[in-house]
């Protein structure tokens, strides 16, 4: 009779919930329940209550304290009081009371329940875990919670939620029961029991970790919170909340191996590995003698005070700050450089690592890394883009005289050109000096690079002078300007005057003397290049003259002009008759002299069977237009002689075939060359398309995408003049090339020219930094071979070898038949 009335005081409680702010004890809201056990509406509820209000002063106190205990986590008490109700009475009711601190916001959860028969104290233990309010505070609480039931030498869960066996790697009770058993002893485990002692001796609620073996095989870490819940029978039953902490443990052991592994390893190196306390704001460093630094080996106050910026360059400092800033509040991995004083007094360049270690509740709690010298580094760094930077101005500039060089002076004036908006009057000037080789040959070398220099100085020291450059030898073109154009002609004839009055003292038995040709910029839209070959007309219209030094562009240079057009309109006719004929220049190897390949140069014979160089044609076929299908022209000869050969059973040796760099503009260029090939069945490995290194003024990403796809396809690619037209460091590093040509300008001196050898040298290391392959171009004297041989090239073309010679010529001294 007993137990049926106990259990229907069970399910006849009256049930309500409320939350509570435990910063300022104010209700915030509350359920259906909690209204009608109140009296209270959820608005007056939500409308923010006192908490004195609701129960007595013991209870509001008894929430408080705790509240007060610690700064996170959760927290569960069971106690019975009077609550107030609206109405004026007096009501005995007991609360389950769940506490939640989430950093500074902290609340409470309060599950009050009216019995009607019998108060929970009344209740056992089984009566307590069978209401249905119990199990919701259970399933409330983050993390595992269960009850257990110690007798003082064995434990056993008495009551869990479904989180606890899943956390501890079981699918339900059931297996834990029959995988685990029911209870465990207090030998398995000492430090659980030692814990559950000092909850009940002290009436508190404790924390510690500990190793739980689960069925997997693998052990799990959890930091368990344990209060005292209530006895009976001699048992003492205990709440518990436990939170998996196996992932930081891990981390916390994988620290501690690296920290091995970094004290062995710092013994044998300059290395420096620390660890930052970002809770105590405590920097440490190793006791280690090697380290270079000034800083202690244990610096307090690290951020808060700034010492870290004791020894750092100036400008250094707010990088640092940030980066540590950032570490101390982020999960991260990162390195920053930075200059600091070593025992020597002067700055000297570190880098250093980090990364960053969380706790179990996420918060950052130290920075690990290491300190490494990278003065060396910093070195070589410095000392790089110092050559870099004397590369780029000896490819910017004319090594001997100081002016630009062509490619540079095309670029600059062009853009200056477009940009005028004045009504003074420009022209460009293309001058060389008369008999400059009389003092080459009769008074050497450096006597002709001083004629150059004087006059690049003159020219520099004309007012007139916008930019100027030497194009080649003793060949200059420049951009003048003056308020009319008479004043400018006579600046021009005066500057060339100056420059003929000098060499006058120099050599007086000489009559050196300067050839100008002016065109005057009355379009600012000109192509620069037209500019200058007009400029180039005017002067070889003069040249020789002793009259008139400086030529003015006319109407008849344009007729001229008019005439290359002419030539341009025979070249077809003459490509179906065969007088454009295929000559080849052999290539050598500069050591053995052995020839290890050839160029394929054009000739156009003439009715009297004398032959049109190439510079007398092939600018004007691409001025028109026509240059496309003459180099095709000039490549289907090439495989055809492959052809041929092949049948005899002669050697087939590389042939590189020039292209113009008008084809960056033709989309089908690469299958064009591809299919040529195909068509004849030519191994590709032998063909080398050579590229003038001006075909990447037009489109350098065009001319890279076409280079690439050649090679792929299996050809070789060789950039010709290299020197003398774009001489861009980025192209050289960025495009697919695999031989590179150097112009016979650079090498014209060499023989006697100390500087001129230095010139070489540098641009050969910048090539070689590329790993590209180098051919000199224009080889004419066995000094010129021995020096390249000596400084370890040895591919070459040059007149020394042998000159371009027609392909039957080609095939009897070099591919004849055994």
């Amino acid at each position: 009779m007993e137990a049926e009335k106990r259990t229907e005081s069970l399910y006849s409680i009256e049930y309500g919930v409320l939350h509570i702010d435990l910063e300022n004890f104010r209700t915030i809201k509350c359920d259906e329940g909690f209204c009608a056990l109140s009296g209270y509406s959820s608005e007056e509820i939500e409308g923010g209550l006192p908490v004195d209000a609701l129960c007595d002063s013991d209870t509001a106190a008894a929430v408080k304290a705790l509240a007060a205990q610690g700064n996170s986590g959760s927290d569960v008490m069971c106690f019975e009081h009077y609550m107030s109700p609206k109405n004026g009475e007096s009501v005995a009711v007991t609360d389950f009371v769940c506490v939640n601190r989430e950093g500074e916001s902290r609340k409470a959860i309060l599950y009050v329940n009216k019995p009607k028969g019998a108060l929970i104290r009344n209740l056992d233990i089984y009566e307590i875990t069978s209401l249905k309010v119990f199990d919701t505070i259970i399933s409330g609480i983050p993390g595992a919670v269960a009850i257990y039931e110690s007798d003082g030498e064995t434990v056993k869960v008495f009551k869990a939620s479904d989180n606890y066996y899943k956390k501890l790697g079981y699918k339900d009770v059931d297996e834990y029961n029959k995988i685990l058993g029911n209870s465990f002893s207090k030998d398995a485990y000492k430090g659980m029991f030692g814990k559950m002692d000092e909850c009940v001796s002290e009436n508190k609620t404790v924390s510690g970790e500990f190793c739980v073996p689960c069925p997997d095989g693998v052990k799990r870490w959890f930091d368990a919170r344990m209060k005292p819940f209530t006895q009976k029978d001699n048992k003492q039953y205990f709440f518990v909340i436990m939170t998996d902490i196996t992932k930081s443990k891990e981390q916390e052991e994988e620290i501690k191996r690296q920290n091995r592994r970094f004290e062995i390893i710092a013994q044998s190196t300059n290395d420096i590995y620390y660890d930052y306390d970002i809770i105590h704001d405590t920097f440490y460093l190793p006791n280690n003698d090697n380290y270079i630094s000034r800083y202690d080996n244990v610096v307090e106050n690290f951020f808060s005070q700034k010492k870290f910026s004791r020894f750092l360059k100036e400008e250094d400092i707010p990088e640092i700050e940030q980066k540590i800033e950032q570490a101390r509040t982020t999960l991260m991995s990162g390195s920053v450089e930075y200059r600091t004083i070593a025992f020597d007094d002067d700055y000297t360049w570190y880098k250093m690592s980090y990364t960053t270690v969380a706790d179990k509740d996420g918060k950052i709690t130290n920075v690990y890394g290491r300190i490494s010298s990278i003065e060396t580094e910093q070195m070589l760094k410095r000392r790089i883009d110092s050559d870099k930077k004397l590369i780029e101005r000896l490819t910017e500039r004319d090594y001997i005289t100081g002016l630009y060089n062509r490619h540079t002076f095309k670029e600059k004036a062009q853009k200056y050109i477009e940009n005028i908006n004045d009504k003074r009057c420009y022209a460009i000037v293309y001058s060389d000096i008369n008999d400059f080789s009389y003092v080459n040959e009769n008074f050497g070398y450096d006597a002709g690079n001083s004629m150059l220099n004087d006059f690049a100085n003159v020219i520099t020291g004309s007012e007139a002078t916008v930019f100027a450059c030497r194009i080649y030898s003793d060949f200059y073109t420049g951009l003048y300007v003056a308020e009319s154009r008479d004043k400018l002609i006579k600046e021009i004839n005066a500057r060339n005057q100056a420059f003929a009055e000098l060499q006058k003292i120099h050599y007086p038995a000489s009559d050196i003397n300067i050839s100008s040709g002016m065109y005057f910029i009355t379009d600012k839209s000109i192509d620069i290049t037209i500019a200058m070959d007009n400029a180039n007309l005017a002067r070889r219209s003069v040249k020789g003259s002793d009259d008139v030094l400086c030529g003015i562009y006319s109407e008849r240079m344009r007729k001229e002009r008019l005439r290359d057009q002419s030539i341009a309109s025979e070249v077809k006719n003459a490509m179906d008759q065969g007088m454009i004929e295929l000559f080849l220049q052999p290539k050598f190897d500069l050591v053995t002299r052995q020839i290890i390949g050839a160029e394929a140069l054009a000739r156009w014979r003439n009715q009297d069977g004398s032959y049109k160089m190439p510079y007398e044609f092939i600018p004007v076929l691409e001025r028109v237009g026509l240059i496309i299908e003459f180099d095709f022209y000039m490549y289907e000869q090439v495989l055809k002689a492959y052809v041929k050969w092949k049948n005899e059973g002669r050697r087939l040796v590389p042939i590189s075939v020039n292209f113009s760099r008008v084809h960056s503009s033709k989309e089908n260029f690469v299958n064009r060359v591809n299919d040529l090939a195909d068509k004849y069945g030519v191994d590709k490995s032998l063909i080398e398309v050579e590229i003038t290194e001006s075909a990447f003024v037009e489109d350098v990403n065009i001319m890279i995408r076409y280079m690439s796809k050649l090679r792929e396809y299996g050809f070789k690619i060789d950039i010709d003049d290299f020197g003398i037209g774009y001489s861009s460091l980025s192209v050289l590093l960025n495009a697919p090339v695999d031989i590179v040509k150097v112009d016979k300008v650079f090498i014209d001196n060499i023989a006697t020219n100390l500087l001129e050898r230095e010139y070489v040298k540098q641009i050969c290391r910048l090539i070689a930094t590329t790993h590209k392959e180098v051919l000199f171009e224009g080889v004419e004297t066995e000094e010129q071979a021995n020096f390249l041989s000596d400084i370890g090239y040895k591919m070459a073309q040059g007149w020394l070898f042998d000159k371009a010679i027609p392909v039957s010529e080609f095939e009897e001294k070099y591919i004849a038949l055994e």
